[in-house]
């Protein structure tokens, strides 16, 4: 509302209940940065370096843990590569031979921008936050979000107002107390509880328009008043507070109000929504009365939202009669602006002249950089803009396609969904990737341990994964334990005669290069090979798909061509009566860890390739993803992981993606 009205020429107020300064949320990581700087020893402190990679480094919570996973496997220890890593990034990536993750080195570039301001004598708190905001770049990110408008341009917009209002402080502390530093200047910030005076140009009093909550205006009147939003669900807002954590209830107890029923008990449930229900009753009359001339109540009534009944009691209906509609005009934005000229140019009953007047205004705000004025920036404008092949073919300079099984699974599903996500289109891996990933390395260095051992180990390691404390954890801990006791059965009931683990494995096929790992390679009494790959999902295929799994075939394809001759039977094992020809495969298995299952763990074993009617059909498989993957185009599959697929907003196979095109 405020943007709106700023747009429209409106000058906009504030009431006068603003925050400090220090708890504006845009502020935080510039202060945190400059007490990292100016304190150095701040930086030893794990929770210090993790809000600084969150609210500096941008890594989400996601990100943070995987950063801590992967430090982990140096040898010295997280804080202490953390804390090299922000003072001398490059070093510590030549010295590990690693790729600091992103954040890292997003942080460390923000703090050696503020290093070498600190070298001047004359450093003033104002050129160190500049230099530090400079480094950030979220100067450039905000101001393209606050014109493109919406919510997150009305969030960017306060929150360079809050920047703006940062440097005017001290710019101002710098003119009071010309021999303080920066530390005074942070101390003296964060020590205020109340907003700070400023000197900035104001509109007059009486010229300006007050936005503000009914909380906001409380003991101040106007001569026009204008509630906004009175919609159903909205005003009265009959959700329960607290209702997750109980905070209510905890503060009914410490005050003495208990009366005995349970957050669950339907009396007290009742009872508290209507407590809630007369809260945005008392603030709906406290809205109402501030008015002294004129009050305007405004609803808006359409296929997807209704009036409030609090309408009814501020303007009840009388008889059947209902109140008047107006027609909503277009927002009072750049946005809303840009759309209406565009439906002019494009309507078909619109004059010739008046479609030239909408060409020539879109022009002007196209010179301005208005988002979306410029038709090229219109959908269905550009062109491709690469036509050529993802590989070369090896006679025209390029090199063979290198696939691996898991990657042909996840290509025969759907092309579009593998290009996205080997795009960098796969969001974080959730806590549950991790875990399986820990259940993977405890089965590679412990192959004899029983199930009291690895889950002895699980615990040693667990704080790796990164969880804070709390039921999730513990929810994935007991899962992990769970899996760790089938895989201590399948090793003492099923398992084969083990020939490696983790095996790595790289063979040519045709034009493509089958390369990957095997999780377990065993082998049968008749001397054949079986590639065992161990599955910490909650779900598993049909025993029927399980014939035709691709990952599996592709790892008996990869056996067939002699990628595992090189292996033997480990020492004091019985070499089989007869052994068949070196790369025979026994067929391929799934290990099901993640699925439960009464009195085991549930195997899933696919024939060899020479018993399956088509033998031929995952070389088959293999050398048509190996062509599509380098080829140019690459076509949306519906099928059943499209429920859950990340990408989803950017397929033409469903709604919600069509805009990107076919």
């Amino acid at each position: 509302l405020r943007r709106g009205l700023a747009q429209a020429g409106v000058p906009v107020g504030f009431a006068a209940t603003e925050q400090a300064l220090r708890d504006e949320p845009a502020i935080r990581p510039l202060l945190q940065a400059t007490r990292a700087l100016l304190e150095e020893s701040t930086l030893d402190q794990p929770d210090v370096v993790a809000e600084l990679l969150q609210s500096v480094g941008r890594a989400d919570s996601l990100q943070l843990r995987r950063i801590r996973q992967e430090l982990a496997r140096q040898t010295r220890g997280v804080d202490d590569v953390l804390r090299a890593a922000l003072e001398d990034p490059d070093e510590v990536a030549e010295t590990m031979r690693m790729s600091l993750p992103e954040p890292v080195l997003r942080l460390a570039g923000v703090l050696r921008a503020g290093r070498e301001v600190l070298r001047d004598p004359a450093a003033t708190a104002e050129s160190l936050l500049w230099a530090i905001w400079q480094a950030t770049g979220l100067g450039q990110r905000w101001q393209a979000q606050a014109l493109a408008g919406g919510p997150a341009g009305r969030r960017a917009d306060r929150d360079l107002d809050a920047v703006v209002a940062l440097f005017e402080a001290a710019a101002r502390f710098a003119d009071r107390l010309p021999g303080a530093g920066a530390m005074e200047f942070l101390t003296r910030l964060e020590a205020q509880d109340l907003p700070e005076d400023t000197l900035a140009a104001h509109a007059p009093a009486e010229e300006f328009v007050t936005v503000a909550t009914p909380q906001g205006v409380a003991g101040r009147e106007f001569e026009l008043v204008v509630v906004a939003g009175l919609q159903e669900g909205v005003w009265p807002n009959t959700r329960l507070r607290g209702s997750l954590l109980g905070s209510t209830a905890l503060v009914d107890v410490v005050a003495g109000r208990f009366d005995g029923f349970g957050r669950d008990d339907p009396q007290a449930v009742r009872a508290a929504r209507t407590e809630v229900l007369h809260d945005e009753l008392r603030m709906l009359y406290v809205a109402l009365t501030r008015a002294r001339r004129r009050l305007v109540v405004l609803a808006v009534s359409n296929a997807d939202t209704v009036p409030s009944p609090f309408l009814d009691l501020i303007d009840p209906l009388e008889g059947a009669d209902a109140r008047p509609v107006v027609p909503a005009p277009r927002p009072v934005s750049l946005a809303g602006v840009v759309a209406r000229l565009r439906g002019l140019l494009l309507a078909s009953d619109v004059g010739e002249g008046e479609r030239l007047e909408a060409a020539r205004q879109l022009a002007r705000l196209a010179a301005e950089n208005v988002p979306g004025a410029d038709p090229r920036e219109w959908y269905g404008w550009a062109g491709l803009s690469d036509t050529a092949p993802l590989a070369l073919a090896e006679e025209e300079g390029g090199r063979p396609v290198r696939v691996s099984p898991s990657a042909v699974e996840r290509f025969a599903d759907c092309p579009l969904r593998w290009l996205l996500d080997r795009s960098g289109g796969t969001p974080p891996a959730p806590a549950t990737v991790a875990v399986g990933n820990l259940v993977h390395e405890l089965a590679e260095k412990f192959p004899e341990a029983g199930a009291s051992e690895l889950r002895e180990e699980l615990h040693r390691r667990w704080p790796e994964i990164g969880l804070p404390p709390g039921w999730v954890g513990e929810r994935l801990l007991a899962r992990a334990e769970e899996m760790l006791g089938r895989l201590a059965h399948y090793r003492r009931h099923e398992q084969g005669v083990v020939v490696g683990r983790e095996v790595d494995f790289r063979v040519r096929i045709g034009e493509a290069v089958l390369a990957g790992r095997v999780d377990q390679l065993e082998m049968t009494p008749e001397g054949r090979f079986v590639t065992v790959d161990l599955k910490t999902g909650r779900s598993a295929p049909t025993n029927e798909d399980v014939k035709r799994h691709a990952q599996l075939g592709a790892y008996q394809l990869a056996v067939e061509s002699g990628a595992f001759r090189g292996h033997r039977l480990p020492e004091g094992v019985d070499v089989p009566a007869r052994l068949e020809p070196a790369g025979s495969s026994g067929g391929a298995r799934l290990v099901q860890l993640g699925v439960e299952r009464k009195g085991g763990v549930r195997l899933q074993d696919q024939p060899p390739l020479r018993a399956d009617p088509d033998p031929d059909w995952a070389a088959e498989l293999v050398g048509a993803v190996a062509e599509g993957m380098g080829g140019a185009s690459f076509s949306a599959t519906v099928n059943q992981g499209c429920r859950h697929c990340p990408v989803r907003s950017s397929c033409p196979a469903h709604a919600e993606g069509r805009q990107v095109g076919q």
